[in-house]
């Protein structure tokens, strides 16, 4: 038994156009505050304590 093709229009995912295209903008808008909230973490990381500073760099001499 083989099966049928599936129909070139029926998306594999089974979510209809308007909810992908609602998934897809809830996705790159929490992509977007996560890579905020990152930078902004990083930021006062280091502001705290650089971690790049040549004062905190180890001398090889």
């Amino acid at each position: 038994m083989t099966e049928e093709p599936q129909d070139i229009d029926e998306p594999l995912s089974g979510l209809s156009d308007d909810e992908a295209r609602a998934f897809h903008t809830a996705l790159i808008r929490g992509f977007g505050l996560f890579t905020l909230f990152a930078a902004i973490a990083h930021a006062l990381v280091w502001s705290w304590q650089p971690w790049l500073a040549a004062t905190s760099l180890p001398l090889l001499v």
